[in-house]
């Protein structure tokens, strides 16, 4: 199986999905605030693997969050990157220095196969219901 992803890849897509959010259409305040919390997340844009790892850990309680609390529209969006995330918040990013293979076959059984669509499906409703732009940044 050929890898066409790395610890850094992985990150920066998830991290890339979720930047500079704003406000909120009224009856998704809860969502839409959730969102800008992911934002706010320390260390989603660190290339240091340990602080990646942490920071993994702290935003996969706002991703469940916003999984939680997802409009109809993009629950099932929200499913699947909760999914991955939850996969990825398992793996330990500091070996990937000392055991890159290690790094490499935890995420070979991470689904990423969607992920792409899901976020932008995400990203195209933030836009209309929380007015934000979630590929800006």
């Amino acid at each position: 199986m050929q890898r066409r992803h790395g610890w850094v890849a992985v990150a920066a897509t998830m991290a890339l999905a979720l930047p500079a959010l704003a406000g909120c259409s009224s009856g998704d305040g809860a969502y839409c605030a959730t969102l800008r919390s992911l934002t706010n997340a320390p260390g989603l844009r660190s290339p240091d693997p340990t602080a990646g790892t942490a920071a993994m850990a702290t935003s996969l309680a706002l991703v469940k969050k916003a999984d939680a609390t997802a409009p109809s529209a993009v629950k099932k969006p929200w499913d699947a990157v909760l999914a991955a995330w939850t996969q990825l918040a398992k793996i330990d990013f500091s070996s990937a220095t000392s055991d890159p293979q290690k790094v490499m076959d935890a995420l070979d059984k991470v689904d990423l196969s969607t992920l792409q669509t899901e976020l932008d499906d995400i990203a195209r409703d933030g836009r209309t219901r929380c007015q934000v732009d979630l590929n800006a940044g």
